[in-house]
C-alpha cells in the first residue's frame, strides 16, 4: 500500500465530506422552508457609517420576528432576529451596477433601521418587499403600529 494508498483515502475522506456538507445545506434549507415561507434575501450591515459587504441569506417571519440565516451555514439557528415593532424602512431602491454584480437580478435595496440601532441594507424581489410591507403593518392589535416612510 505506501503512500498512493494514503493519498486515495485521503481524496476519498475529503469527497465524503464536501458531499455531507452540500446534502446539510439542502437539508437546512428544506427545514427551514417547512415552518414558513423563506425567501432569498442579502444582508449588509453598516459600521461606523460605512458599508460591509452583502452577505447572501433567506429569510422569514416567525411570529413577530423578522429571521434572517446566512445562506452558506450549517448552524440552524438564525443570525438576525429583528422584532416586528423595532424594523423601521427609510429607503427603497435599485441596486447600483456595483452592487448587480452581487445580488440577485431582480433585488431591490431596502434600507431598515432598528429602533436607534445599527442600520442594515436588505436585498430581496419586489414581491417579497410587498409581503415585508405587509407583515410590518399586520401588527397584532395593541401592539406598536408600523408606518412606512418608504
Amino acid at each position: 500500500m505506501g503512500w498512493l494508498g494514503d493519498v486515495e483515502w485521503f481524496v476519498i475522506v475529503i469527497a465524503v465530506l464536501v458531499v455531507l456538507a452540500c446534502a446539510s445545506l439542502f437539508v437546512r434549507r428544506r427545514l427551514l422552508s417547512s415552518n414558513g415561507g423563506v425567501f432569498d434575501c442579502g444582508m449588509r450591515v453598516w459600521k461606523d457609517n460605512q458599508p460591509t459587504s452583502w452577505t447572501m441569506g433567506m429569510a422569514r417571519y416567525h411570529k413577530d420576528v423578522f429571521q434572517w440565516f446566512r445562506a452558506f451555514s450549517l448552524v440552524p439557528r438564525p443570525s438576525v432576529q429583528l422584532p416586528r415593532e423595532a424594523i423601521r424602512i427609510t429607503q427603497r431602491r435599485n441596486a447600483d451596477d456595483l452592487e448587480a454584480l452581487v445580488l440577485f437580478d431582480d433585488h431591490l435595496v431596502i434600507c431598515v433601521e432598528e429602533d436607534d440601532q445599527e442600520r442594515r441594507d436588505l436585498s430581496m424581489t419586489p414581491q417579497s418587499l410587498t409581503g415585508l410591507l405587509s407583515w410590518l403593518e399586520a401588527a397584532p392589535p395593541g401592539g406598536a403600529s408600523y408606518h412606512a416612510t418608504v
